[in-house]
């Protein structure tokens, strides 16, 4: 599973992973977001840190 940084106990995703347990609602969408922030705006700080190298 990819990182998440709101941190969720290990094994609690874990547990959604096995189907055991099912994640809140929100959880989908927000890391859904997350990965479209990160692909957005992660591309632009790569490119303003290697420009700065």
């Amino acid at each position: 599973m990819c990182e998440i940084k709101v941190q969720i106990p290990l094994r609690t995703v874990e547990e959604w992973e096995a189907g055991r347990r099912k994640p809140p609602e929100y959880i989908p969408r927000l890391k859904k977001y997350q990965i479209m922030y990160e692909q957005q705006f992660g591309k632009q700080n790569k490119k303003e840190h290697d420009d700065t190298v």
